[in-house]
This record gives structure tokens, C-alpha cells and sequence, in this order.
């Protein structure tokens, strides 16, 4: 009687295993491109634009693009604003200018936050098909009024395949 226990409970657990990893596998691949960068001392200043390259090799699937921006709790705005260049594999460029709010309607950080920072997700290109094949390169430039931006630690970006 206890075997048999034993073994129900042990096989329970090696379900439960490959159950987690299949979903964790199955996530993953659906992960195309994420990197983060650290901004160096802490201070975005607007000359250091961040570039980011990555390889589309699959010009049917929609997909989802994030930018990550982590800052600290005294970051002095409650927004951020940003220049973007997305240049495709023939050198054309797209720019545009976002706004990302970082607080709620009550002055509160959104994001999750770890200690003094705070970790924000924002989608940046919804629902969008790459219709080439080949590198393309996001650039994003800090756009706020101050040329320093102090209390910002990283931003990244993830694209996933929906």
C-alpha cells in the first residue's frame, strides 16, 4: 500500500515536471528577440541612443513588440517620451515619437517594483507582420526636455510571435 503511494506520488511529480517544461519551452519559443541595456551611471543622456538589432527570418507571423524601461523610485517624471527609428533590411527608415506614462491616475508607479526600482513593460507595435527577411535595427532615443535623464538603470526590447 505505501509503494504504491509512493509511486502515484512520484509519477504525479514527473507530470507536473514535464508538464512545467513543455510550458516553459512552449513560451520560449515564441520569444524572438529580447535584450536589455544597461544605461551606464544611471543617467540616459539624449546622445546615447540605444540600438538594437535583431534577425526576422519569419516575414508571415504576426507579432507583439515590448519596450522594457527600469528606472528608480526617484526618477523626477511620471512619463517618458522617446524618438524610435525602426530601419528594415532595405535601409528604410520609420520614425516616430511615443509617450509611455510610468504612473496611474493617483501618482503611483505602475510597473512591478523591486526594491527601489521599477520595471515597466509597455507595447510598443501591436499585431505587426516584418515583410522582409533580415536585420532590422529599433533605435530609441531619450526625448524628454532635460539633455540628462538621471535614475534610469536599462530599457530592452522583446518581440514575440503571437
Amino acid at each position: 500500500m505505501i509503494i504504491n503511494k509512493i509511486n502515484i506520488s512520484t509519477l504525479n511529480l514527473h507530470c507536473l515536471f514535464f508538464f512545467l517544461l513543455v510550458i516553459l519551452l512552449s513560451c520560449q519559443q515564441k520569444i524572438i528577440f529580447k535584450e536589455r541595456r544597461e544605461i551606464l551611471d544611471g543617467t540616459w543622456n539624449t546622445e546615447n541612443k540605444q540600438l538594437f538589432i535583431t534577425e526576422i527570418t519569419d516575414t508571415l507571423s504576426p507579432c507583439n513588440v515590448y519596450f522594457y524601461f527600469t528606472h528608480t523610485d526617484n526618477y523626477q517624471f511620471s512619463n517618458i517620451w522617446l524618438f524610435l527609428t525602426i530601419t528594415n533590411p532595405q535601409n528604410y527608415h520609420i520614425k516616430d515619437t511615443v509617450e509611455f506614462s510610468l504612473v496611474d491616475d493617483y501618482g503611483k508607479w505602475e510597473g512591478i517594483q523591486y526594491g527601489t526600482l521599477i520595471i515597466h513593460a509597455f507595447p510598443l507595435k501591436s499585431n505587426v507582420v516584418f515583410p522582409k527577411y533580415g536585420k532590422y535595427e529599433l533605435k530609441f532615443e531619450q526625448a524628454m526636455r532635460k539633455t540628462e535623464l538621471p535614475e534610469v538603470r536599462e530599457i530592452g526590447i522583446m518581440i514575440e510571435k503571437l
